[in-house]
């Protein structure tokens, strides 16, 4: 392996440790796609990709809080409703 290449693989271990790091504040579809976007975004950090893909990734990884807040909010309706 060249020097190039091992900086390269330097590189993505280092981002990925971040976006672990960070992953804490995301949340996911599921473990598999965490994996997915976790790869996906070192390769955005190091210019693999663009940023059209990249937000493709984070649009099928990653879990919509306003359609989550949705889902919350129509499975407590039926309780308030019994309640009354």
């Amino acid at each position: 392996m060249n020097d190039a290449a091992k900086t390269a693989v330097l590189q993505i271990a280092r981002i990925e440790a971040r976006s672990e790091a960070m992953a804490d504040r995301k949340k996911y579809k599921s473990d598999a796609f965490e994996a997915i976007h976790t790869n996906v975004a070192a390769m955005y950090r190091i210019g693999t990709i663009d940023e059209a893909t990249m937000r493709s990734f984070d649009e099928s990884c990653l879990v919509d809080p306003s359609s989550q807040e949705r889902a919350n909010a129509s499975e407590s309706q039926p309780l308030r409703g019994s309640l009354k």
